[in-house]
């Protein structure tokens, strides 16, 4: 007899909340057996709880209510803080009260992780994956491994996380770590040498060395059989197939690790799963390879990774087995963070329908991907964001791509045109992007064949235009959050109602969004490899909808990105969020009148609003991080509001009774000696008022001043000292520019705590 996976899932679960331990495979059978007998998960877990090993173990001396929950909240990884609807907090007044109330231990965790397991509350997220992780390591171990000591048993799952779900990678890293899966480490020398492995996870070291030969640790008179276990033969120094030769001898070796490539063509197809028990090659830097191939055999899987990620001097072709229907490429920190333009990467293999690529290790790219003419399903599995570009032939080839198993990012830029109507896209638990080229959604049968998953996923569009046909079926894919634009188009948003999220993700376009619903977001060249502009940006709500935002970039982009026009038909509650590294520019916006721009972020922001008609706008960057470099508008009969952050910011108002406040940091408000530059209305006296002015941190600044401080500065005081108590800023004024005869210069005077300050031109 046996019992189903998802029945040794609830013990594995049940075993980690009482013990915090892996079983063990003498011990899992045991539990196994108890099941398989007739009795249910929740009397396992009452048995467990009145075990010994629990009560004399576990629990021993821990005779309070505060103690034995201590024991719980540390087994599930749950810590109690100050807020009460937090997933720890919650949890130690759970258990707490059952304790309290003579709940058994056993029925205590069997409950807790009956809850955990189905759909907990959003808080509980990272305690129902550090759970789940828990069962796949102890899982992994219970295969192999048996212990009767507690320590060891609890040592396996010491460095388990709940941060994220964990991979087949994870769980042996993790096992790795714990020494549960460790084997010996071989170092070959330079005599011959004789390597029998043990039947655990072994690992050989070699090294080619055709700098100094005699230092040559691998040599064809080697002997190596890895025995049991999954065994490594690591070869360091620079590989060459034709050239580095490896031992004539070797057996039961399952990966063979090559540390490094030489620019030259790889043939590796006289390493076989069936002669030498290799079923994986390992590349740990293929970076120097230009225009070579990789040649492998019959049922092994190639791994591919570039040093630091990045790009290979050319293309690379991999050669897979001729025989084989699937192939297997991973890709572990191929071409990624420092490859801002990855090369071309090709795979052959006559019979092969299916390519599976897993992406781990880090981010991994590829430019142009072609794979075999023969394969109509890629299949995407893995941790890491992969982005891919497969070639028109492959485009067009292709029944699906499958990356529903896949938690990474993943984006597949599939606007090479595809040509069968039947398509499906999955994606997985990641932020997945696929890119479709222009009119693709006239081919395509339905949209509901496309399915984003969980994450925040996106459509790219390469439409100039979209139809009422194109526009329905994009409504009818599923899971999918985000528009990604790359083509000059005026979309109607309002005929994708389902997609509040739009991205500019194509250069130097202009580009019109209009009917956007409340609460829509532009995001502006986010993850953008180079410097990025948008032309000219138009955004407009539908009927009675006055807000949106717009992002500048993302979170640690590194290239600038600018809105060279930005045009806000009727939105009059605009959001606009300044990210990444480097200083963001919107260098002209076109507003409604009385609109109020919020501004945010950590980069630095340049922006200037545009000529209203009739009243000024609001320009409040109170909450930016960021300089914030502002101009406001140049409406003669109002004034704008303008509001600087906490950065060193530059604030120029233009025309009208503007108000201006620079926040904290050293801010400079700036004016404009040009004719009319500054006028703040009709009547004069009318004022720009700045209200938190700091000496000897602001900064007042002038252009065109001929006489910075006026040569009749005393005499304006003067006359400003004679005036009666409650004159107006009017009379003020008057009295100010009578003294001073200086054009173009510049006067202060105090009056009543306040200090006011005449930019004088032609009188």
């Amino acid at each position: 007899m046996a019992i189903s996976s998802e029945k040794q899932t609830e013990i594995l679960k049940v075993v980690a909340g009482l013990f915090n331990a892996a079983p063990g495979g003498s011990n899992l059978s045991s539990l196994a057996a108890f099941i398989e007998g007739g009795n249910s998960i929740a009397q396992l877990a009452d048995a467990l709880a009145a075990n010994s090993l629990f009560t004399n173990n576990v629990m021993a001396g821990k005779v309070t209510t505060d103690a034995q929950a201590a024991v719980l909240m540390n087994n599930f990884g749950l810590v109690a803080d100050s807020t009460s609807t937090s997933a720890g907090s919650q949890a130690l007044a759970y258990f707490k009260g059952a304790i309290d109330a003579k709940v058994g231990f056993g029925k205590i965790v069997y409950d807790a992780v009956t809850y955990l397991s189905g759909s907990p509350a959003a808080e509980f997220a990272t305690a129902a994956t550090l759970l789940a992780n828990k069962a796949l390591v102890a899982a992994a171990y219970s295969e192999t491994h048996s212990s009767s000591d507690l320590s060891v048993l609890q040592n396996v799952l010491s460095a388990v996380t709940g941060t994220a779900a964990y991979t087949s990678a994870d769980v042996a890293a993790i096992l790795a770590g714990s020494g549960a899966s460790a084997g010996t480490s071989f170092s070959l020398t330079t005599a011959t040498d004789t390597v029998n492995g043990t039947s655990a996870n072994d690992t050989i070291i070699g090294e080619f060395n055709a700098v100094t030969p005699a230092l040559q640790t691998i040599g064809a008179s080697d002997q190596i059989n890895g025995g049991g276990g999954t065994d490594t033969f690591k070869v360091f120094g620079p590989f060459t197939a034709a050239t580095s030769v490896l031992p004539a001898s070797m057996t039961n070796v399952e990966t063979l690790y090559l540390a490094s490539l030489a620019n030259a063509a790889q043939n590796l197809s006289a390493y076989t799963k069936a002669a030498n028990g290799i079923d994986k090659i390992e590349v740990a830097d293929a970076s120097l390879l230009a225009a070579q191939t990789i040649t492998t055999s019959t049922g092994q899987t190639l791994s591919l990774a570039t040093a630091a990620g990045a790009a290979t001097a050319g293309a690379v072709t991999w050669a897979g087995a001729a025989a084989d229907t699937t192939l297997n490429l991973a890709l572990n920190g191929y071409q990624g963070a420092l490859a801002a333009v990855p090369a071309a990467l090709t795979v052959t293999g006559a019979a092969a329908t299916t390519l599976n690529i897993a992406s781990t290790g880090s981010a991994n790219k590829v430019g142009v991907f072609t794979g075999p003419a023969t394969v109509t399903s890629h299949v995407i599995t893995g941790d890491k964001a992969l982005t891919y570009s497969p070639a028109a032939a492959d485009v067009a080839a292709l029944n699906s791509i499958n990356a529903s198993a896949a938690t990474g990012d993943i984006k597949v830029n599939a606007n090479a045109g595809l040509t069968k109507a039947a398509f499906t896209f999955t994606g997985g638990t990641g932020n997945d992007t696929i890119t479709f080229a222009n009119d693709e959604f006239g081919t395509l049968t339905a949209g509901t064949q496309l399915v984003g998953g969980t994450g925040t996923d996106k459509i790219g569009l390469f439409d100039a235009a979209l139809t009422a046909a194109e526009a329905t079926k994009i409504q009818a894919a599923s899971g999918f959050e985000k528009i990604g634009l790359n083509a000059a188009i005026t979309l109607d948003a309002s005929t994708l109602s389902s997609y509040k999220t739009f991205d500019v993700d194509t250069t130097a376009l202009t580009q019109v969004i209009n009917n956007l619903a409340t609460g829509s977001t532009v995001n502006v060249g986010v993850g953008a490899s180079a410097a990025f502009t948008a032309t000219s940006l138009t955004t407009a709500g539908a009927v009675g909808i006055n807000d949106v935002t717009i992002n500048l970039g993302g979170a640690g982009d590194l290239n600038a990105n600018t809105i060279t026009a930005l045009v806000t038909t009727g939105l009059t509650n605009v959001k606009i969020s300044s990210n990444g590294t480097v200083a963001n520019t919107i260098t002209a916006v076109t507003n409604s009148d009385n609109s109020n721009f919020t501004l945010s972020g950590a980069a630095d922001l340049t922006i200037a609003i545009a000529v209203g008609t009739a009243i000024g706008s609001q320009i409040d960057a109170s909450t930016m991080t960021g300089k914030a470099t502002i101009t406001g508008s140049t409406i003669i009969g109002s004034g704008d509001i303008i509001k600087g952050g906490s950065g060193i910011d530059t604030i120029t108002g233009l025309r009208g009774a503007d108000t201006m406040t620079g926040g904290a940091g050293g801010d400079t408000f700036s004016f404009n000696g040009a004719a009319a530059a500054n006028t703040s209305g009709a009547t004069f006296g009318s004022a720009d008022v700045i209200t938190d002015f700091v000496a000897g941190s602001d900064k007042l600044q002038f252009s065109g001043v001929v006489d910075v401080v006026s040569g009749q500065q005393a005499a304006v005081q003067t006359a400003v000292t004679a005036l009666a108590a409650g004159s107006t800023d009017a009379q003020i004024a008057v009295a100010m520019s009578a003294a001073n005869t200086t054009s173009l210069g510049v006067s202060f005077a105090v009056y009543n705590g306040s200090t006011y300050v005449l930019y004088e031109t032609t009188g």
